[in-house]
Formats: structure tokens, sequence, C-alpha cells
């Protein structure tokens, strides 16, 4: 990465700056805090108090006309903001089972009834609710490493959560535009101003840019892929065969491509090198070609593209392997940690690398034994060393 003059050195994580988004906007919203911390209370309770947890379950059997399947509520922890709505989707899902604890008169239940929710706070959450799972659909998305969707996934979700806003509902219309209000304070412009999200998002050949102009970042992010491209040490020469002559065989992807385009022959001018600069030909070529919405594999539509749009595809490896998360880095950090205990402290550094590598890597590899011969006796068998034969996926 650093030797890539297109790629910028500073790249933040997406999924800590949607933690900081959503963590800010609850606690600028004082109800909508006080009701967090509820939620927290009472997943603390029903982890500590085996009792009030069983009155919970015994509550939940007896629901009509069917019973709850019960399930722990979620604690919410502060490192993590998902943890946060799966505790309060856990509570919603108990929610029957609360109604009848706060109807009942049991002095029993006079602890787990106080920290109860009310009824007002319960309407709230159904609220906050859907709004936070756009966002954590959001991240689950992204953390497959498609780093081309976090600027039309950002705008996505500015859409989305404009249309939560419910009149006469003040505390909705709060905690919206404090979220809208973080995402544009941690995401300026959908996240364009990073470079790579920026050039990720031009180079899929779904949406080639097109919210870059909206952003006034399109002659920007053509000149970094430009400057980037020619840099390479690739043959600039105007002679270059940048496509496949008229008269090549097309493929199924490309033709499929042109049917699109309702273009019925490459004889159509799109085949077209008579443009002395390479990149720029390579660029009108790209913008014309389009793209199959049944599967939208990027990698799979530059590998057969490569050979028209060499130098683009180029880019498009170096640009859209960063993966735009450090949470799968955080966990091999987790697994060192865990490792590296206070008994053993003494581990060279070649060896933590080893371990860390062989169980970040144990399930991609399959194990397989050499068959026992008959002949082999059973004291043979307890002191004798198995070969395994380890086989990579």
């Amino acid at each position: 990465m650093k030797k890539l003059t297109s790629i910028s050195s500073n790249m933040p994580c997406v999924a800590h700056l949607l933690h900081l988004v959503v963590i800010e906007s609850f606690k600028a919203v004082r109800e909508d805090k006080n009701i967090f911390s509820a939620c927290r209370l009472l997943a603390t309770r029903t982890h500590k108090s085996v009792a009030s947890q069983q009155r919970i379950i015994n509550v939940c059997q007896n629901v009509q006309p069917k019973k709850i399947n019960f399930n722990k509520i979620i604690t919410p922890r502060k490192t993590r903001w998902k943890s946060g709505l799966m505790c309060m989707k856990s509570i919603l899902h108990l929610k029957q089972g609360f109604d009848i604890i706060s109807a009942r008169n049991s002095k029993t239940d006079d602890i787990l009834r106080a920290i109860i929710l009310i009824q007002e706070q319960f309407e709230v959450i159904e609220k906050i609710v859907p709004i936070l799972k756009a966002i954590s659909d959001f991240s689950e998305c992204i953390s497959a490493k498609k780093q081309h969707l976090v600027i039309p996934g950002l705008y996505d979700i500015k859409e989305k959560i404009k249309n939560f806003i419910l009149a006469n509902d003040k505390s909705t219309a709060d905690f919206v535009s404090k979220i809208l209000a973080n995402l544009n304070k941690r995401f300026p412009d959908c996240g364009s101003n990073i470079t790579n999200n920026s050039l990720s998002h031009f180079l899929d050949p779904k949406f080639k840019g097109h919210l870059l102009s909206r952003f006034g970042k399109e002659c920007q992010t053509i000149k970094q892929l430009k400057l980037s491209a020619t840099g390479d040490n690739l043959s600039l020469n105007s002679k270059q065969t940048l496509a496949p002559s008229p008269d090549q065989e097309l493929t199924s992807a490309e033709k499929l491509l042109f049917e699109m385009m309702n273009h019925d022959s490459p004889r159509s001018g799109f085949w077209n090198t008579s443009i002395s600069n390479p990149f720029d030909a390579e660029l009108n070529a790209y913008k014309r070609l389009g793209f199959s919405q049944k599967s939208h594999d990027i990698l799979e539509w530059w590998r057969v593209h490569s050979p028209q749009l060499p130098l683009l595809s180029n880019e498009a490896k170096k640009v859209l392997c960063i993966s735009t998360l450090s949470t799968s880095f955080e966990r091999v950090f987790s697994q060192a940690g865990n490792i590296i205990s206070c008994k053993r402290t003494l581990l060279k550094s070649e060896t933590v690398e080893k371990l860390v590598y062989i169980k970040e890597n144990t399930s991609r590899v399959t194990i397989k034994k050499w068959n026992i011969e008959e002949d082999i006796s059973e004291s043979e068998i307890d002191f004798k060393v198995w070969n395994l034969d380890l086989e990579i996926d």
C-alpha cells in the first residue's frame, strides 16, 4: 500500500466510525439514553439472578395461545454497539412475558417489576430497532470486504433513516436527526472524501461512480486513477491493443453486456482504439460497458474484461483487495492475546506467529489418518507416531 500513489495512507475503519455514530447519538438524546441504560440493567439482573430468570421462563411457557421460546437477554458491551441492538431485540422478544409480570401483584416479583420497562419505553424501542437494523445490515454487507459498497451503502442508509421519522414523535425525530448529523460528521459526502472509497466506487462496474458527481469528486477520482495507472510499468504505446478485434468471437458474458446495451455487434464503434491515450480509451470503453444485475461479482467481471481494460483492471486489483474494516485484524490480535498468557511469557516472536497462523487456519485444513494395518498390535499402536497428511483446501 505504501507504494501505491492512489491509496490514502490514512484509512479509518468503517465499523469503528459506525460504532461512534450510534453511541454518540444515544448519548445526545436523554430519553433514548435512559432506555438503553434500563435495557442494560434488565439484562444484568436476569444474568446474575437465577430466580428472576426462572420467573421469566415460567411466564413465557404459560403465555397463551402460544408460548414464547425463552432466550437470555443479551448484555450490551461498550465496544460493540450491535450488542445493544441485540439486547433490545431480545427484550422485545420477551415483551409478552414482561407484561404479565408487570400486571400481577406477586411480592416475589417486586424487584423484577421495578426494572421492567414501561409501555412507552417499549414503543420507543420498537421504533429505534429498525433504524439500528439498517445500520447493522450495512455493516454486515461491507464486512464481507465489499469496499465498493461503502458510498452507495451510506447514501441508502441516510435515505432509509429519513423515512423512519414519524409525525408527532419527538423521541424518534431527535434520534434520527442525531444519527444523520453524526453520519455527516463521521462520513462527509457519504465517505467519498476517503480516496480508496471513491476509487472503489468508480471501479464498481454496476455504479461506475455515479454518486461521485453528486459530491463533486468524479474529476478528482479520475485524475488520481490515471496518475496511478500511468505510473505503473505497463506499456503505454498508442498502438497497444486494448480490445479484441471485431472479428473475434465474444464470450457469453460479453454478449450479455452488449444485449443490455442494445448493441447488435461490436462493430458499432465500441472497440475504437484510435484514441492516442490508452487510459482515456479504456475509460471511454468502461463507461459504456454494461453489468449483469443477477450476479454482482466484481472480481469476475474484471477478470473477464482484463484483456480489453488492462490498465483499469490492474488498478481494480489494487483497490478492491483492501479491506474497509479492521475487525478481522483485531480478531488476530485477540488470538495472540490468548496465546501469550501470564504462564507463557517467554515465547519467541516466531513461535507466536506460527501459533497464531495455525489457530487462524485450522478450519481450512483437512486432516486424514493413514489406514491402520491389521498386523499391528495394540502396544505398537500406543507408541506409534501417526503421520498426518495435511491438505490445504
